[in-house]
């Protein structure tokens, strides 16, 4: 009798809205192997969703993507930041001393992303631009590792943001919820 939910954080987009980039860019044999196993994974996933009595997403553009892909209406929204309890326990002192640190900032844009070129990071370095030049003093964090960092800083330097722009890292979990409380 229990109602099932199912919260989906991220619908298999290789096998709805990117199936054209993966026939395109992917090897012959590859095509072949996924053109077999991709259908019968979509149907599985579809046939997941439809047992649920609920699907929970966690932001408008998810919830129009699965209602669209699914066909289906019993959707709500969940916040991400819900799962994690220790938001609720946050360290005050980390959030002053991060507060301390972007005092600076008129508001503090956060991004927690790997630093690949499937998260553009770059499109946040640029617009850093545009509200640079409407006068703004804003700050853009990210949290992250990955390749693209000093491509991201030569970006940043190249369009005069580098002072706005701080690529953090790795934070840890005792650090992250106090990002995003200075971003909130």
């Amino acid at each position: 009798k229990a109602k099932i939910i199912y919260y989906c954080y991220q619908p298999p987009r290789e096998v709805y809205d990117l199936w054209p980039l993966v026939q395109r860019d992917f090897s012959p044999l590859v095509r072949v192997l996924l053109s077999a196993v991709l259908p019968v994974y979509r149907m599985l996933d579809r046939f997941l969703v439809r047992q649920a009595d609920l699907v929970l997403v966690w932001s408008d553009e998810y919830e129009e993507y699965i209602k669209e892909i699914y066909g289906i209406d019993c959707v709500e929204q969940l916040p991400a930041c819900v799962d994690f309890g220790v938001f609720a326990r946050h360290d005050l002192k980390i959030e002053r001393r991060l507060a301390d640190r972007y005092k600076s900032a008129e508001k503090v844009l956060l991004m927690n992303a790997t630093l690949t070129r499937k998260k553009r990071v770059d499109l946040l370095v640029k617009a850093l631009v545009e509200m640079k030049e409407r006068d703004r003093n804003i700050h853009a964090l990210v949290i992250g590792e990955g390749e693209l960092k000093e491509e991201l800083l030569a970006l940043a330097n190249s369009l005069g943001v580098a002072d706005r722009l701080h690529l953090l890292g790795y934070v840890s979990q005792q650090e992250l919820p106090c990002f995003y409380f200075i971003a909130d």
